[in-house]
């Protein structure tokens, strides 16, 4: 009996000291047991409306799409689908931070989901299409160089007429089209745009007389140490029926932009700023031309009558720029936006200055002005300029994919060679017509629309 007994004991203990050690885990910390869930017992599953929100987190229910219909059918068990396992948490687990949601392979600290949803589009920010393409229209004017007396009346020399800054120029109507494309891989998105701009070339006219005496309208320019085949330069410029001035403007802009910053991701109820880097290649391109005629109709007797003096300089700037677009949302997809940009460029100037007749006769220095040289007179050289721009405008974002802008450009430029600053009081100095003045400063200014589609 008394051995019947220590067996049980026995028993008991073992029994006992089981269960215990059951009630522990491998790391010791103490955690209550759990029981196993049943294999077939349906997971309540996340509403459509639960899901959309997570993958368009920002762009509100109006941009999501249409409920899929099987989305709304009964859930399906876990087992079909073939889920693992739920991780069991502890103590440790917990300590350590460990997350108990699977984790899905992640670049530049956030995951590839995260980065996706972050090139979904808001209502003040474009969708995260690849490509961009925008068209606008734009007019522009500029500012006036320094003057150059052309014209007076011969009969009182301080009676000056007419000189370049007295012509108006049109306002030139013109175009813009932007092309390029995003790449939102990763958490940083960025984009490669190229950018072209021009208008329509600035015409300008003025004709000077003297209608008290037709034959009274001379230049306070030197021309009479110059001749066209033995006709002195002062038969045909002074003592004139009339003076004409033309020119001519015409601009060529031409960017390639890398761009970058976190634009593309948020809708932030303050200013969101993004970086610009780039190339442009600006051509500005100026013909002026002072004309005479001495008697008769301009084109008659083949134009032997008439004389003009003619000076085109083209500025060929190539640099690197850098810049920023910050846009504020103030209003329900609508931005304010401010756009510098700044560059320094190599300004390759060629300057071409010209003397001759109505027939096509060549001016050359006389005699006695002592001058070697011929006409035309080119030359070229390369200077140093800065370019800035700046855009002040209004966004619209109209849909998820269409936008429009509006707004006003200033572009300014300093180290230009202008027409005007070509032109020397003696027209016969060759030496110091070669040397180009390149000290001009060139303004361009006016307001711009245009409409963005990004598909």
């Amino acid at each position: 009996m008394r051995t019947i007994r220590l067996v049980g004991l026995t028993v008991l203990v073992v029994v006992v000291a089981a269960t215990a050690h059951a009630q522990y885990t491998l790391y010791g910390a103490p955690d209550v047991l759990r029981l196993p869930s049943p294999q077939n017992q349906p997971t309540a599953q996340p509403t459509w409306e639960a899901a959309q929100a997570t993958s368009y987190p920002a762009y509100g229910r109006a941009a999501l799409p249409a409920p899929d219909p099987a989305s709304q059918a009964a859930p399906v068990p876990r087992s079909y689908v073939g889920d693992p396992p739920a991780r069991t948490p502890n103590l440790m687990n917990e300590m350590l931070g460990e997350s108990s949601r699977p984790q899905s392979f992640a670049s530049d600290d956030c995951s590839e989901r995260d980065c996706a949803a972050s090139c979904v589009a808001t209502a003040c920010a474009p969708p995260c299409s690849p490509w961009f393409a925008s068209a606008g229209w734009l007019v522009l004017g500029r500012d006036k160089a320094n003057r150059v007396w052309t014209s007076y009346d011969a009969g009182d020399e301080a009676d000056q007429l007419t000189n370049t800054n007295d012509i108006e120029l049109d306002w030139g109507n013109g175009g813009e089209i932007r092309f390029g494309r995003r790449f939102c891989g990763g958490c940083n998105p960025w984009a490669i745009e190229g950018v072209y701009w021009t208008t329509k070339p600035f015409d300008g006219f003025l004709s000077t007389t003297n209608p008290e005496d037709p034959f009274l309208v001379s230049t306070p320019l030197r021309v009479s140490e110059i001749e066209f085949d033995g006709v002195n330069g002062v038969d045909l410029f002074d003592n004139a029926i009339e003076h004409r001035l033309w020119r001519r403007n015409e601009f060529h802009n031409v960017e390639i932009n890398f761009i970058g910053g976190d634009f593309l991701r948020d809708c932030a109820p303050h200013w969101n700023v993004q970086w610009l880097v780039g190339a442009r290649y600006l051509r500005f391109d100026e013909d002026l031309v002072f004309g005479s005629l001495r008697q008769g109709e301009w084109g008659g007797s083949g134009g032997e009558y008439e004389a003009y003096l003619g000076n085109r300089v083209k500025n060929n700037l190539v640099g690197f720029q850098v810049g920023f677009d910050a846009r504020g949302s103030h209003w329900h997809n609508l931005q304010l936006y401010l756009a510098p940009k700044i560059g320094i460029y190599n300004n390759y100037v060629e300057n071409t200055f010209s003397l001759y007749r109505g027939d096509g006769v060549v001016a050359n220095p006389t005699a006695a002005s002592g001058v070697v040289g011929t006409y035309p007179v080119r030359s070229s050289d390369n200077f140093l300029s800065v370019l800035t721009e700046i855009d002040l405008g209004l966004y619209w974002h109209i849909t998820e994919r269409w936008s429009a802008k509006i707004g006003y450009r200033v572009v300014a430029t300093t180290g230009m060679g202008l027409a005007d600053h070509q032109i020397p009081t003696y027209v016969v100095d060759i030496p110091e017509i070669r040397e180009i003045d390149h000290n001009g400063n060139l303004l361009l200014h006016g307001a711009f629309v245009g409409l963005t589609y990004n598909y």
